[in-house]
């Protein structure tokens, strides 16, 4: 699922940006409406980075 068309990244993008700048948290956002949202999950956490989640729908988050 590559969003690149529309100016987004991939979630392994999303991964390797996780994994370099050391993040405490992730949410993956703004996600297809097709295809398996776990592969998207689990292709950003093997970049190094397992602080990685998917957003969830009225999901509310600490900043």
């Amino acid at each position: 699922m590559d969003g690149t068309k529309s100016g987004h990244m991939t979630a392994e993008e999303a991964g390797i940006l996780a994994k370099n700048s050391n993040a405490k948290q992730v949410l993956l956002t703004h996600l297809p409406h097709y295809g398996n949202l776990q592969d998207l999950l689990n292709s950003a956490k093997e970049q190094g980075n397992e602080n990685i989640r998917l957003a969830e729908k009225a999901m509310l988050i600490d900043i």
